[in-house]
């Protein structure tokens, strides 16, 4: 290298005189032999050997490798022959930077202008040279500023965006108590326009992404990360973009393990690539509805009370199969007080004329069912056993022995109400 100082770990050319005892230069200096010592350790033979420049200069020059200048202190002696010469040696103090790095005059992307007072004038900053942690604290302070130095002009329109603010750059302790207060707000000075796109996002939702494939009741997104079983359920997924933007619908299951947001009811079309939000879980205000505290909850609802209903609303389709049965009815929950007279006469008139095929099977043999079989069915006396019969006539529902008195005139048989 031509520059100065030399460079460690770069190659250097050093150029010296070889001198008689008198301080001649010696010219054309013979058997030259050039050693070099690192940092004080032992002269060994140099790569390259000196040479003289040009013809009968008495001047020499040496070429040191990078290997060779790889040191603090490099020192070279060179002998020859040439009767009456003295062996010249060089002392050399690297470094890691040379003038060359500080160019003069201004060299693009590493210069520095310096002016007449001496001060540095620095033209630019690299991108991102100036961080939060460059700046002392409290090194900029309303003393640093000169009065009406930033005013709305200062900034260019939409200079300062989201993405101009480092993330937990600005937070409470930023800002002196009551700093912010309504009249330091110009009416009107938040609107629309004043907030960006994605701050408005940030504002409303949780977290916002891109899906990678879905159908009408999933939601496919590989960068959804969380690791817990239906950590969305009951929050909302508003979908922005695409056939179903603006569509919202109530998250039911989240599937950590394939990133699957299941959700009700269906989109009018299927999830395929579209941007979406997810929205905090709505709440209601139940003791606003009622106007007072809230009691416990019922088997988990909230009890309502229904002041009508529209004409034929309820009709037997309304009700599952069995959906009224026995545990449906709390004890005593209907008694004589709860029964109309015509609802007893219609409840006697269907006892009284139900038909006995509808109910003999299930009868037990002592019961009120039995006795009306054995008045009105068909009954044998079968070898001392007297047989009730079904209504077909031919199906034995129960038995009694019977006891004879050989005085008295037994019957026999008895067939079924006609």
């Amino acid at each position: 290298m031509a520059d100065w100082p030399p460079k460690k770990n770069a190659a250097f050319t050093v150029t010296f005189p070889i001198y008689d005892a008198d301080g001649d230069l010696v010219t054309g200096a013979a058997s030259l032999d050039s050693e070099v010592s690192k940092d004080g350790g032992t002269f060994t033979d140099g790569t390259n050997e000196a040479g003289e420049l040009a013809t009968s200069s008495g001047i020499y020059s040496l070429v040191l490798t990078s290997t060779e200048m790889n040191a603090d202190i490099v020192a070279t002696i060179t002998k020859t022959g040439t009767a009456g010469a003295k062996t010249a040696v060089n002392v050399m103090y690297t470094a890691a930077r040379q003038l060359v790095d500080l160019a003069y005059p201004t060299t693009s992307g590493r210069s520095m202008d310096v002016d007449a007072s001496g001060g540095v004038e620095v033209g630019s900053f690299q991108a991102g040279a100036i961080t939060a942690a460059a700046i002392a604290t409290d090194a900029i302070d309303a003393d640093a500023m000169a009065d009406g130095a930033i005013t709305a002009a200062t900034f260019a329109a939409g200079a300062i965006d989201a993405a101009a603010v480092a993330n937990g750059a600005i937070d409470a302790a930023t800002f002196a108590a009551g700093a912010i207060d309504s009249a330091a707000i110009a009416t009107g000075a938040i609107d629309a326009d004043a907030l960006a796109s994605d701050a408005v996002t940030e504002i409303r939702s949780l977290v916002s992404g891109t899906s990678d494939s879905g159908s009408t009741t999933t939601m496919v997104d590989a960068a959804r990360t969380e690791a817990d079983t239906d950590y969305w359920k009951g929050a909302w997924i508003l979908f922005t973009s695409g056939n179903i933007a603006n569509q919202c619908r109530l998250i039911t299951a989240f599937d950590p393990a394939t990133d699957t947001i299941t959700f009700s009811p269906a989109t009018t079309q299927a999830v395929a690539t579209q941007t979406y939000e997810i929205l905090p879980a709505g709440r209601s205000d139940v003791a606003l509805w009622l106007g007072t505290a809230v009691n416990a909850l019922q088997s988990g609802r909230v009890d309502a009370f229904v002041g009508a209903f529209a004409a034929a609303v309820i009709t037997s389709g309304a009700f599952n199969a069995g959906a009224i049965d026995a545990s449906a009815i709390a004890a005593d929950a209907i008694g004589a007080s709860e029964l109309a007279a015509d609802a007893v006469n219609e409840i006697s008139d269907g006892i009284m004329t139900r038909a006995s095929s509808n109910w003999e099977a299930s009868a037990p043999v002592k019961s009120l069912g039995a006795a009306v079989m054995k008045a009105v069915h068909r009954i044998r006396d079968n070898a001392g056993t007297l047989e009730i019969y079904r209504s077909n006539g031919t199906t034995v529902h129960a038995s009694q022995t019977v006891t004879t008195d050989a005085t008295l005139n037994p019957i026999d048989e008895l067939t079924g109400a006609a």
